[in-house]
């Protein structure tokens, strides 16, 4: 039985957690994904789908949607459970998925997978007629520090009336994005019971923003310090306020994402006590079945 939702009740999320953590045992990889359809383009549309066997969890497939139809690709994760692989779980829930997907209008899709498990599965991408984006990302993580040293800048969370100051810094930060994109990702954050916008501010004016997803371990996305203010090391230094807010509060793991080939990003985020934990690589459907269309 397959069942697919825009919202996984707690019983399921519990399921998903056991299930991921299983499989992150099994084949020593460590990026788990998004289980929530908040910054999806259509809310509405299911984005997750668990294959059940009788009562036992045993498959999910994630759905990653941001974009409007037409404008970009989907996201897709997909973990089985060791015990239930080569069942055809993974076909079974792409079926599912691959129907949402046509009724709204979405015509390409790609894979997120880590590079460890290609090396342990390497006749993956043949037999699913797939190839590696050349645009690969380092995971990264850091345990939480104090920072000892003083500084004219600070953190808080976002208010509000910092929204409409953020929009053209954040447009810039992330050009790909438009307005409406841009907004809707900042109103969400804003609004998330599971979520820290925090901001930089130097002499009372908001320069940097990041948003920090709360669970077992926190995350931080759309990271940027406005154009204006960069050459400044004022990078490193935002995450190293964010660091010491999280040493002061969660006393969690902290965990990001970089693309590879952005070498400055990466050496800001090495200089701030992150170190890479995985490769994720995003895999393109080459021919049938595994296209959309």
């Amino acid at each position: 039985m397959i069942i697919s939702t825009t919202v996984l009740t707690p019983a399921q999320r519990t399921d998903c957690d056991q299930l991921i953590a299983a499989a992150h045992a099994a084949d020593q990889t460590h990026r788990d994904p998004f289980l929530s359809n908040d910054y999806n383009y259509y809310r509405g549309m299911p984005a997750l789908f668990l294959a059940y066997e009788a009562a036992q969890l045993v498959g999910v497939l994630t759905l990653y949607a941001d974009d409007a139809p037409g404008t970009g690709s989907v996201d897709i994760n997909v973990i089985v459970a060791p015990t239930w692989r080569r069942q055809g779980i993974a076909t079974r829930l792409w079926a599912t998925a691959r129907t949402v997907l046509l009724r709204y209008g979405y015509p390409t899709v790609e894979y997120s997978c880590e590079r460890r498990f290609l090396l342990t599965h390497p006749t993956l991408t043949t037999n699913a007629h797939l190839h590696a984006d050349p645009d690969a990302e380092w995971q990264m993580v850091a345990t939480p520090q104090l920072t000892p040293a003083h500084t004219s800048q600070a953190v808080r969370l976002m208010v509000a009336a910092d929204l409409e100051t953020l929009l053209p810094a954040y447009r810039q930060a992330f050009p790909e994005a438009s307005e409406a994109e841009a907004r809707r990702y900042l109103h969400v954050n804003l609004d998330a019971e599971d979520v820290w916008p925090v901001v930089m501010t130097h002499a009372g004016q908001v320069i940097g923003y990041c948003a920090i997803d709360l669970d077992d371990y926190d995350y931080l996305f759309g990271l940027f310090v406005a154009a204006d203010q960069r050459g400044q090391g004022l990078g490193q230094r935002f995450v190293a306020l964010i660091l010491d807010l999280l040493a002061k509060t969660r006393k969690r793991p902290v965990r990001l994402r970089v693309t590879a080939n952005n070498s400055l990003a990466h050496h800001v985020y090495q200089a701030a006590g992150f170190q890479d934990e995985t490769e994720v690589l995003y895999l393109t459907p080459q021919q049938a079945p595994w296209t959309v269309g």
